[in-house]
């Protein structure tokens, strides 16, 4: 059986390669097309973000629910999920090719391109949604490696196809027939890839039908859950894309983008630390439990705190680098968004997942969304994607997290000032942000040169001073990540 820390390094950089061909795709995307058209294409994303969320049926989340009971039976939750994720994708093509509802969301949109896009490129739900349950079932096998190797072919089949079909013609829906061809491609590589890695046998019609709606009743409060979720993380994209032009919604899209080392940490740790922290509350083992989360948040925050620190330093060049001076506003919205980052050293959803307890994410996901879309709407309306960019960060911080912690404590059975190692996180924010200043002061001396050279030269320079300072204030997490480095490079014990 795998460790966890090499479960996490193998999700972590299939996560980190799936992140990477997103962004390349965005920078390239924003600068061959025309901003309406690229404009478009976010929204398009944005909607299949709902699509997944809503139509997912929570089954890609259960499977780390289930298979950290069963394993033997993974062919048949896998089969399950097959199943039914291609049935609900194929629903929405229906309903979008037949029943209008390509009309219907252009004008919620204010974008008739969108309702003229949607009619072709609908049938991506049928893909892609089947293929969101294969990473899962990897990872609950302790198949890390090839879950690697998986999201390696989809992030070069993502690239190619996409880049190359605008390269050659220059319109969006040459990218979207690109991601349609990738889409294909990565669910015909990937299901015999984990069939592979699925012991048991295929149970009985009847047994399936009796595993797929004990899955259903489990992932659907999940799939509620995940769309609240989405709402409170994205209504703020439909509310600019209603009140403003193509172009400041390109901006404000390109700003919120998710930066590719935080999708790698937050969307390795989760899936490891979820079925870990579900053994443990299976046996009532509740401080283990407990300290599995808080060992995870320590150490995502040795990460992630230096890549919130030198993109606050950095945030213009690094925008106009990804996407052109055209959409150099971006950096305005890329800043805000940032002081979200120390709140993604953990996931309280996972431990809502591992505890079994979904009617619990839906109320706080709703929450959520309600809170977010009230502050939304008025500040967006005064103060333009700005003030709906401010109100999403302090919202979050006000009332969500608050909510979030007050949970988490009830499920682990602790007070909530147990719950998080502050004094630890409150030290290594500062060494973080002392080991900044160098970076800040070198850019600014820098001005006359090109974005690339200068985050040529900050990026090591706040790589050697921010490890200095960490080191110094000697915080064991970031001593043992460094024992670590030393010994996988030097060989040093």
């Amino acid at each position: 059986m795998q460790s966890r820390t090499t479960r996490v390094g193998g999700v972590a950089a299939g996560n980190l390669l799936i992140a990477v061909a997103k962004l390349v795709i965005f920078g390239f995307l924003s600068r061959f097309l025309i901003s309406g058209d690229y404009a478009t294409y976010r929204q398009l994303i944005l909607i299949f973000g709902f699509v997944s969320a809503f139509l997912g049926l929570g089954l890609p989340e259960s499977l780390l629910y289930f298979l950290s009971k069963k394993e033997s039976s993974s062919r048949a939750y896998l089969t399950v999920s097959l199943a039914l994720l291609t049935a609900t994708g194929i629903l929405f093509t229906v309903a979008v090719s037949l029943f209008g509802g390509n009309v219907l969301l252009g004008r919620v949109f204010a974008n008739q391109q969108v309702s003229h896009c949607l009619l072709s490129f609908s049938v991506f739900a049928a893909l892609s949604l089947p293929y969101s349950s294969l990473g899962p079932i990897l990872v609950a096998n302790h198949a890390s490696g090839k879950y690697l190797g998986l999201a390696m072919a989809t992030a070069a089949m993502q690239v190619i196809c996409v880049v190359g079909a605008s390269w050659h013609y220059g319109t969006i829906a040459a990218a979207l027939n690109g991601h349609l061809v990738a889409a294909t491609a990565s669910l015909a590589v990937g299901i015999p890839i984990v069939l592979r890695t699925c012991p048991g046998r295929l149970p009985s019609v009847r047994d399936l039908c009796r595993q797929a709606l004990v899955q259903l009743r489990f992932g659907l409060p999940l799939s509620a859950a995940g769309l609240a979720g989405r709402l409170q993380t994205d209504v703020s994209f439909a509310i600019v894309a209603m009140n403003a032009s193509a172009h400041q919604f390109a901006c404000y899209a390109n700003g919120a983008v998710e930066i590719p080392f935080v999708t790698i940490i937050t969307g390795a740790v989760t899936p490891v630390v979820t079925a870990d922290i579900a053994k443990y509350l299976h046996a009532d083992q509740f401080d283990a439990a407990l300290r599995v989360w808080q060992s995870a948040m320590v150490k995502c925050a040795v990460l992630l705190f230096p890549v919130m620190f030198f993109c606050l330093a950095a945030s213009k060049d690094i925008v106009q680098l990804l996407f052109s001076e055209k959409y150099a506003e971006s950096w305005v919205y890329f800043s805000l968004f940032l002081f979200l980052l120390p709140i993604r050293i953990t996931n309280f959803g996972a431990v809502f997942i591992a505890a079994g307890r979904g009617y619990l994410l839906v109320m706080r996901t709703l929450f959520g969304a309600v809170v977010v879309a009230l502050a939304c709407i008025p500040s967006g309306f005064f103060w333009g994607p700005v003030g709906v960019a401010v109100s999403v960060v302090v919202a979050t911080y006000v009332l969500i997290i608050p909510l979030n912690l007050f949970i988490v404590g009830s499920i682990f059975k602790t007070h909530v000032s147990r719950l998080v190692p502050y004094r630890v996180l409150i030290i290594l924010g500062l060494a973080t942000g002392l080991g900044a200043i160098p970076c800040v002061f070198a850019l600014h001396l820098m001005t006359e040169f090109s974005p690339l050279f200068r985050l040529a030269i900050a990026m090591p320079l706040f790589l050697v001073s921010a490890f200095v300072t960490m080191t110094s204030f000697q915080i064991p997490a970031v001593t043992e990540l460094s024992s670590e480095i030393r010994r996988r490079l030097f060989g040093a014990s």
